[in-house]
């Protein structure tokens, strides 16, 4: 759910710490319930396990940021470290669930300040003018990358070079491994005599050798090949083959002979002979009638019809009455006339009638050359049929100068001629088809003898054509590797460019960076960063300085600020640390002095503040070795909740939303004391184990409570100690020698005797005060000093701490008697 981030528990396993799965809970339960934590702070010496935590989870981030780029896991420097993971998950009631990988909107906000950010994050080195630089994560990531491709595209190059020589040899054809060096050798042999090329020119009968091409020695090579062929017994084959062939190109195939059909009709031309059209009469009177029929552009047929009716007494030509026999004789005049008609047409008839003859076998053709019997038979008839036509022909002209004459038609026999003649006709067809079915074999013939030919040249070029196909494959492979070079420069090119541009254009918060600088060292001219090539250059004063002569303090607050700089990377200034983020800081003060302190703490406060301020789901880690830098940071923690609840009441005028906005809830925090893997909470009982032990002492220095003498001497350290490092940010030897701290006390008697009263404590510098633990001492020399010496002792030590700071006391111990302190000054005895 947008605004809210589920997970409120992180578990660390690492298998070197006591407990495997460390529980760092960011909720805290108390009278009233759940509360969630904005902050959590860790103190624990070297070694307890702070390094294991942040490595934890810069592990896991590190690991998911991989399977989200679909890239391998890559091991850190140390194998230790990266066995080390974190989980997170969500508490909720009583109930509480893993949640697994978090999404990358989620942990790409996550932060990790560590001792392996300092080494990996943040290079410093010197230029070519023996100039302190800086190279920056992105910075040293982008060179590497650049420099990579770089020597990716000088080796791309030279290989494509190599490449490409190599392919222009092969195109050449000079080289053994090129393709048409064994191309030209194959034609060759294909060429010499007595071989496939000559063989091929006389299986097609021709006066040449057949042209060898690429297609021919293609089909060649793909002649398939039995064990069982063997070059001696093909060639006999071939030969036989051959043979044959030129035996049947002596000779050349018959034309076809087409079957002719009957062209007369012996039923037609019999009928029409039978015919006989009407007999005419002719007469003036008739001629007349038949004119004025022909003028009026009425038929015969339709005069007839005219006056055959008895009705009829007027005659529609003349027009005048017509009397009986006047019809009669009228009538027996136009059916003369219609016999007339009937003539003409008849004879239009037999003129229609064509007679036609067969064609005869020509004597040159090679039909009657082959066939010359069956062609001479065949021929005879067709001359009886022909002259039979003839005779036909004359009797039609008699039959059409004379229409009445009879004719005797059985003389009229065409169709049993054809008869005949169509029976031989056919049984010649067959004879010529059967004629010409050996030269059908013969490209049969020709087709198995080029196969033959074909295969006895495959078997004795097999191992040609073998080097052929490995130099063909060689050639292609070669091709395909240059297009996948070319490809990868390419894209090398364009890597390379990406990659330029990001150099180019990459933007840091430089201005950031110097403004926390200088806040930090609270000058804008002690240390800044300015912009070189691929690399900032560190100024001091606004000089260039070596690399020697910038401390190890200066190195760490660059690369926190850095560190700061990257959580609001990619943002506008309106968003800025307004993601839900998780920052931890490990360590962040260290190998600074007093006054650098104060600045980064002062950074740490503003960032912090920031951080919580900006999403009310954001969450901070801070974890310390150093005792006086974690209650400065507890400070610093209560000043920001105390001042986020004050902003709350300050704005309670404002409307809900308003408030709302400015305030975004309270923020909450808890401490924690790291020991060999374990956590255990600091409560407030036990953040004032300080001022108890103070009062412990007061209460001792009066000879109020004896029982203490085996105790007493580890509390007056760890009192010193603490007051030093709360007060003064001084250990607990520095306090006695420092001459500030000793001009405080006004007298120089006691000056003199408190700068050597270390010693009679027997202070050990490399404790620490903390609460809840307690300090590694030796504590055996207290059975050498006795009950009034450690009384002294202890009273010596209040008295120190009044004259430097009596506040401090009066504030802290209970019913404190100033005159009685004073008076103690009279056991120094110089």
């Amino acid at each position: 759910m947008e605004g809210i981030m589920l997970w409120n528990q992180i578990r660390i396993n690492a298998p070197y710490l006591n407990d495997e799965d460390l529980k760092i809970d960011f909720e805290s339960k108390n009278k009233k319930g759940n509360k969630k934590l904005n902050a959590i702070l860790i103190f624990g010496r070297n070694g307890t396990g702070k390094t294991t935590i942040s490595s934890a989870v810069n592990n896991t981030i590190n690991s998911w940021k991989n399977i989200d780029s679909k890239e391998n896991l890559k091991e850190n420097a140390e194998n230790e470290i990266m066995l080390n993971t974190a989980s997170f998950y969500e508490k909720r009631d009583d109930e509480i669930s893993c949640l697994g990988k978090l999404d990358s909107d989620e942990y790409e906000h996550f932060y990790v300040y560590n001792r392996f950010f300092i080494e990996n994050q943040v290079n410093f080195s010197t230029n070519d003018e023996l100039q302190a630089i800086v190279r920056l994560k992105n910075q040293i990531d982008l060179q590497k990358q650049y420099d990579d491709l770089k020597e990716k595209s000088v080796e791309i190059r030279n290989e494509k070079e190599n490449v490409e020589k190599y392919i222009e040899r092969l195109d050449e054809g000079s080289s053994i491994d090129s393709p048409d060096f064994h191309y030209r050798k194959i034609k060759k042999e294909l060429k010499k005599v007595g071989k496939w090329s000559e063989i091929s020119g006389r299986i097609d009968g021709d006066k040449i050798n057949k042209k060898v091409t690429k297609r021919n020695i293609d089909l060649i090579r793909n002649v398939k090949i039995v064990s069982t062929d063997n070059v001696k017994q093909l060639q006999n084959q071939l030969n036989k083959l051959i043979s044959s062939i030129k035996s049947m190109r002596n000779s050349s195939s018959l034309d076809n002979y087409n079957v002719q059909c009957n062209p007369n009709s012996e039923e037609k031309i019999i009928k029409i002979l039978s015919e006989k059209p009407p007999i005419v009469n002719s007469d003036e009177y008739k001629n007349r009638i038949s004119n004025t029929i022909d003028s009026r552009s009425i038929t015969p047929k339709q005069r007839l019809e005219v006056f055959s009716n008895n009705n009829v007494t007027y005659c529609p030509m003349c027009l005048r009455d017509i009397s009986e026999d006047e019809k009669n004789e009228i009538i027996s005049i136009v059916k003369s006339v219609l016999n007339d008609i009937q003539m003409e047409d008849y004879l239009k008839k037999v003129d229609s009638i064509v007679i036609k003859s067969l064609n005869n076998i020509p004597i040159e053709s090679k039909i009657f050359e082959e066939f010359h019997t069956e062609a001479l038979n065949l021929n005879l008839k067709i001359n009886t049929y022909n002259d039979s036509v003839e005779k036909i022909k004359e009797i039609f002209r008699v039959k059409k100068a004379n229409p009445y004459k009879d004719i005797d038609v059985n003389q009229i026999n065409l169709d049993s001629k054809f008869e005949e003649i169509n029976k031989d006709e056919i049984d010649l067809h067959e004879k010529i088809f059967e004629y010409n079915k050996k030269f059908d074999m013969l490209i049969d013939l020709q087709k198995e003898a080029h196969q033959i030919n074909d295969k006895i040249a495959a078997i004795e070029l097999k191992e040609e054509f073998k080097e052929w196909d490995q130099a063909k494959e060689n050639y292609s492979s070669t091709k395909n590797k240059l297009q996948s070079i070319e490809r990868s420069e390419d894209e090398n090119k364009i890597d390379l460019l990406k990659v330029e541009n990001k150099i180019n254009g990459q933007e840091i918060a430089l201005k950031d960076i110097n403004k926390m600088l200088a806040s930090v060292f609270m000058d804008p001219n002690r240390i800044s960063l300015q912009e070189g090539k691929n690399c900032y250059k560190v100024l001091s004063r606004g000089k260039p300085i070596g690399l020697k002569s910038l401390s190890t303090g200066e190195s760490n607050a660059i690369r926190l600020c850095y560190f700061f700089s990257t959580i609001n990377k990619n943002l506008s200034i309106s968003d800025e640390y307004t993601k839900k983020s998780l920052i931890i800081l490990d360590d962040p003060v260290s190998s600074f002095d007093f006054e650098n302190k104060i600045g980064i703490l002062s950074l740490i406060n503003d960032k912090v503040k920031d951080i919580l301020f900006g999403n009310e789901d954001s969450k901070v880690l801070l974890m310390t070795h150093d005792f006086e830098i974690f209650s400065h940071l507890d400070k610093i923690m209560n000043n920001i909740s105390t001042y986020k609840k004050n902003l709350i009441k300050w704005n309670e005028s404002l409307d809900r939303k308003e408030r709302k906005r400015i305030s975004n809830g309270q923020i909450y925090y808890s401490k924690y004391l790291l020991d060999n893997g374990n956590l255990e909470e600091i409560t407030k009982k036990s953040s004032n184990d300080y001022e108890n032990e103070l009062n412990a002492i007061y209460s001792y220095a009066n000879d109020e409570d004896k029982n203490l003498d085996a105790v007493i001497g580890n509390r007056m350290r760890r009192v010193v100690e603490g007051f030093s490092s709360f007060c003064y940010c001084l250990s607990s030897r520095e306090i006695f020698t420092d001459p500030q701290i000793l001009n405080l006390l006004g007298d120089e008697r006691l000056e003199k005797f408190y700068s050597s009263f270390d010693s009679r404590l027997v202070l050990d510098n490399e404790s620490h005060f903390v609460n809840k633990v307690q300090s590694i001492t030796d504590s055996s020399w207290m059975k050498f000093i006795g009950h009034e010496e450690l009384v002294k002792t202890a009273k010596l030590v209040i008295l120190f701490m009044y004259k430097i700071n009596p506040t401090h006391l009066e504030k802290n111990i209970n019913e404190f008697d100033e005159n009685k302190v004073n008076s103690w000054i009279n056991l120094i005895n110089y």
